[in-house]
């Protein structure tokens, strides 16, 4: 099976996500056929700053495909942002 390194760090700042409340990111990961195969939810944030969240370990993921970062707000989806991962 063919194997997709990366690193995550989502950090959302700027007047599209000032002062929001109630947030959390998800990073969802799809396979080359376009499904869903992992979702790393993430925790809800109650505080009502900019929206960032780290991973600090690299991780492998089982296959190539694509890789977004989805930011909920009040249990909502929005704003995705979305990357390819080819060999």
């Amino acid at each position: 099976m063919q194997r997709a390194a990366y690193t995550s760090n989502a950090s959302i700042y700027g007047p599209l996500v000032r002062n929001i409340c109630n947030w959390r990111i998800d990073f969802v990961y799809y396979g080359m056929d376009g499904k869903e195969y992992m979702r790393d939810e993430g925790e809800t944030v109650n505080n009502c700053k900019g929206a960032s969240r780290v991973i600090e370990k690299g991780k492998t993921l089982p296959q190539y495909g694509t890789t977004c970062a989805e930011l909920f707000v009040d249990s909502k989806v929005r704003l995705t942002q979305c990357h390819g991962m080819k060999e």
